[in-house]
């Protein structure tokens, strides 16, 4: 139940930057950000609150999927000589960025929930 909650909430935040951005309310990048990144942490205060253990996978996942992310595009850019990803802000050395920490914790969280609906 948990988790569906926090789903929704999540989805909640997109289509709040979608709307938001058709009616003109977020203009900048950083509004659309806010948008979207506030329904994951409201979805992960929900995990702080009645699940402590997906709250650590949480960050656990947000911290993989960055380093990650910039290592692969370390790597192909070592090897094509062409950028993967292209971040303009926060960057981590130039190849990933640290507004990526949400995302990629809240797609680990989702992809753990699968894998336990599957067993």
């Amino acid at each position: 139940m948990i988790l569906f909650l926090n789903a929704v909430v999540i989805l909640l935040g997109f289509i709040a930057s979608v709307f938001g951005k058709k009616f003109g309310l977020i203009t900048g990048w950083k509004s659309g950000y806010v948008a979207i990144v506030s329904g994951i942490f409201l979805a992960f205060l929900i995990f702080m609150i009645f699940n402590t253990d997906h709250a650590k996978l949480f960050i656990i996942f947000g911290i993989m999927g960055m380093a990650l992310e910039a290592a692969v595009d370390f790597f192909y850019k070592a090897i094509s000589r062409e950028r993967l990803f292209a971040y303009k802000h926060l960057t981590i050395f130039g190849y990933g960025s640290i507004l990526s920490f949400p995302f990629w914790g809240a797609a680990g969280i989702m992809f753990y929930a699968i894998g336990d609906l599957i067993k």
